[in-house]
């Protein structure tokens, strides 16, 4: 959730971006932002970058602040998030949190994008998702500058079901359809996406779109331990999911694992003694730790809180299975924490469609076990033979070297072939 403005090598200053930070700990989709603008001077580009204050933000770090250049200027106007900020005992006025919690923080922002805008005269507006407010504060700059920006959505801004408030929903399809039609390029992360929203919006060209997939930082596995493929594994089996999990949607909700589970455990097929289940930094402890005792596995499964970045890639480097959830409604998103678990090579266990993105990157680059997320019975039959398969280092693992196209630098790279395309045509009069 932010605002920057990026310069053309030493010429006058070329692309303003919008970057979420300081980021959450060990949250992996706010590394695409960050690595952006680490790695845009490398291709000509020098970020300056607008974001909401820290107390914006119910988790931070310093850590990964390093990330941005160092002769970057970062500008912090005023945010609140209304639901701790601006509640009285948990409730607050709907419009300060519409279409966002973080809505406060518009005014300021605009403002002092205008300031940045008039400092460094840039000519592309850069907007990130999925804070809905940074597209509306880039939208409105566009607007009064007459600058170019381009939209990176991500994710589909809404779906059938989400979100599920009608109202907020409808918010949802007001405000995507309004940013598509003013931005001069939509930026999305997988081909499924693509081909939605060109089924979605067919006034648009295909051109208006880009798919730049979210990646990972090859800097960022430099110093982490390395385990050998085939190693056998004495003690409990661990499996690791790690990152947010949503209870009640399709989307990321894991109570067709634990259902599974308890059936194994009842089976008398796995026990404490044989598997771990750990969930990091899922923003769902108590639903978690509900299910692990409504399926009589509380003493398999742990349920911890996040920690640092660098410290998840580590835990996710050193665990024996790695977990994914992602249900059929969202088949065409590749959650951003895939590229980590291709990168790091270890065993992936994913409860996904099998014929959505996520499932066909996976198997792209060597990975095979691929279950649908609601289906209990066949978890039921796969996992003991995943652990066994573990157990024994025979379990089949992606090969990082098919996800090197995925590097953080590599895609950075389309970022500012983009910006230079929205810029060249900006000064031609094609935009």
């Amino acid at each position: 959730m932010g605002l920057g403005v990026a310069s053309h090598g030493h010429t006058p200053p070329r692309a303003d971006d919008r970057l979420p930070l300081p980021p959450a700990q060990g949250y992996s989709g706010a590394q695409r932002a960050l690595k952006f603008s680490r790695y845009l001077p490398d291709w000509g580009w020098d970020p300056i970058i607008l974001s909401a204050h820290p107390r914006a933000y119910e988790q931070t770090g310093t850590t990964q602040l390093g990330e941005i250049p160092k002769d970057a200027p970062v500008a912090r106007p005023q945010a609140w998030d209304a639901k701790r900020h601006l509640s009285i005992l948990g409730r607050y006025p709907g419009f300060l949190a519409s279409p966002d919690r973080w809505a406060t923080w518009r005014p300021f922002a605009i403002r002092r994008g205008l300031q940045l805008i008039k400092q460094h005269k840039p000519e592309v507006i850069w907007a990130t998702y999925p804070i809905a407010s940074c597209h509306m504060i880039a939208h409105t700059l566009s607007g009064l500058t007459g600058l170019p920006w381009i939209a990176d959505f991500r994710d589909a801004q809404w779906t059938n079901t989400f979100p599920a408030d009608r109202a907020r929903h409808d918010q949802h399809v007001l405000l995507e359809a309004r940013h598509m039609a003013s931005c001069s390029r939509a930026v999305i992360t997988t081909p499924g996406i693509q081909k939605l929203y060109e089924n979605r919006y067919p006034v648009n060209p295909p051109e208006h779109f880009a798919v730049i997939a979210n990646g990972y930082d090859e800097a960022d596995f430099a110093t982490l331990p390395q385990r050998p493929a085939n190693a056998q594994i004495d003690g409990p089996v661990t499996l690791l999911h790690s990152g947010g999990l949503y209870p009640g949607h399709e989307e990321r909700d894991p109570v067709s694992f634990f259902e599974a589970l308890g059936k194994l455990r009842h089976y008398g097929m796995v026990g404490p003694e044989t598997l771990r289940v750990r969930f990091r930094g899922s923003q769902e402890e108590d639903y978690l730790r509900q299910l692990a005792v409504a399926n009589h596995v509380a003493d398999m499964v742990e349920v911890l809180p996040g920690i640092p970045y660098e410290e998840a890639l580590r835990e996710m480097a050193l665990a024996d299975g790695l977990m994914l959830f992602q249900g059929a409604n969202f088949h065409h998103l590749i959650p951003a924490k895939l590229f980590e678990y291709l990168r790091l090579g270890r065993p992936v266990l994913a409860l996904a469609d099998p014929t959505g993105d996520a499932a066909n990157l996976l198997r792209d680059c060597g990975g095979r076990e691929i279950i649908p997320l609601h289906h209990t019975d066949a978890m039921v039959d796969a996992l003991p033979a995943f652990i066994a398969q573990l157990r024994d280092g025979q379990a089949s693992a992606p090969d990082p070297q098919k996800a090197a196209q995925y590097e953080r630098r590599r895609l950075t790279r389309q970022l500012a072939a983009l910006l230079e395309e929205v810029a060249d045509a900006e000064s031609t009069g094609e935009g």
